[in-house]
């Protein structure tokens, strides 16, 4: 049997910290295993609104893909063999946190934040590549949240058993 590996990768963005960089190291792993796949998970609309253990990652205002047509086109000629595309919610940060996105959320907070964050996937024209997999940042999400996502048509969820 051949031996298969999965990276998956969070927080693909326009933001300076978390961008598109890391795609030429995927592709020198492409290099040396080239059946590898990674997962990207994607959020719509990073939003950092605190800086983070003296970084500068605060943004002014969310950082909608459907903004960075070139991010956007970049993510979608990725090749599919080796690439898949996967939410990670909109904003990433519940306003108190940067990572929490998902948290504390009502259902209907959560459902319109579903619908919002695939109307964003749909202006970047990713809409279609973008496999029904979330990863909610910080893999926290309330009761509420997950009823939502699978009222959305989210098909599978990556959660950690301890958040």
């Amino acid at each position: 049997m051949k031996n298969l590996i999965n990276i998956s990768i969070d927080d693909i963005s326009p933001h300076i910290m978390s961008n598109d960089k890391c795609l030429n190291i995927c592709y020198d792993i492409i290099d040396i295993y080239p059946d590898v796949k990674f997962t990207l998970y994607v959020p719509m609309g990073y939003w950092r609104k605190f800086d983070d253990k003296g970084f500068r990652t605060k943004t002014k205002k969310p950082l909608y893909l459907n903004e960075y047509p070139n991010l956007c086109k970049t993510l979608k000629n990725l090749p599919k063999k080796n690439f898949e595309l996967c939410y990670h919610g909109v904003y990433h940060t519940d306003g108190t946190c940067n990572n929490n996105e998902f948290g504390q959320l009502n259902y209907n907070d959560a459902k319109s934040r579903f619908l919002e964050m695939f109307d964003i996937a749909k202006k970047s024209n990713l809409y279609d590549v973008t496999k029904k997999i979330f990863r909610p940042p910080n893999f926290r999400m309330s009761p509420e949240s997950i009823k939502a996502a699978y009222d959305s048509g989210i098909q599978q969820l990556s959660l950690h058993p301890d958040k």
